[in-house]
């Protein structure tokens, strides 16, 4: 699945700021209300939206595994 996150985040009501460009890498920040968080969960989940599924972080050469990334935050 090739999936734009920021689009999704965008496209439920929060707001992507570009904050940097380096070389090829692009940072953003992403700022919303806790309604837009919450539709922006909703569509995570109605795209069912694996872990496998999501892009790597800017500067990161892979995603982190998503077995350990489940783990960390219980």
């Amino acid at each position: 699945m090739d999936m734009d996150i920021l689009k999704m985040a965008k496209d439920a009501g929060m707001q992507v700021v570009l904050d940097a460009r380096i070389g090829n890498a692009e940072y953003h920040s992403v700022h919303g209300t806790v309604a837009a968080l919450v539709k922006f969960a909703r569509a995570l989940i109605e795209a069912q939206v694996r872990c496998e599924d999501l892009p790597a972080a800017p500067g990161d050469a892979e995603p982190r595994p998503c077995e350990s990334a489940e783990t960390e935050d219980r």
